[in-house]
């Protein structure tokens, strides 16, 4: 297990600012079930084994200009820009198996199966690259107004609409 992020703000001039940030997480799991044959699920099926792997590494990455500016003693305006990128991937395997007496020797007999599962083995992956930018201006704090739109491109949109723009 493994979880890292960085953040760091640059000013470049007066109410100008760049902020960059990023995380790291990796994750590696290992899961081990049986069910006795000493149950009521485990007696019909002669006792049932599963042992599986997961492992899933993501990271994040963002980086955008924010701008803030006052007008006088009652306007304010407040700008941002930006880019994030986004990926998650994980990669799992495992074995299933049944009709062992898993009671005595537990999750460890799988030579001793006498119908194992295959061998399962998966991979998915999915990634999010994304352009905003929200402008706030406010008006002796009695009048706000707020636009923000959005730009995503995105493994998992539709196959032939794998963009898609988001404003509000």
């Amino acid at each position: 297990f493994f979880l890292g992020s960085i953040n760091a703000e640059l000013m470049l001039v007066e109410g100008l600012n760049m902020n960059f940030r990023g995380g790291y997480n990796f994750q590696s799991q290992e899961r081990i079930s049986f069910i006795p044959t000493t149950t009521p699920v485990g007696s019909w099926y002669g006792g049932i084994g599963d042992h599986q792997f997961y492992d899933r590494r993501s990271f994040v990455f963002e980086n955008f200009l924010n701008y803030k500016k006052t007008f006088g003693d009652n306007m304010n305006l407040d700008a941002t820009l930006g880019y994030s990128l986004e990926q998650d991937r994980l990669q799992t395997k495992g074995q299933y198996g049944q009709s062992y007496n898993f009671d005595a020797q537990g999750i460890y007999g799988w030579a001793q199966l006498k119908t194992p599962g295959p061998m399962g083995i998966g991979e998915s992956q999915r990634q999010l690259a994304s352009i905003y930018g929200r402008l706030f201006f406010n008006v002796s704090d009695k009048y706000l107004f707020t636009f923000t739109a959005r730009q995503d491109g995105s493994s998992v949109f539709a196959e032939n609409n794998k963009s898609a723009f988001f404003p509000s």
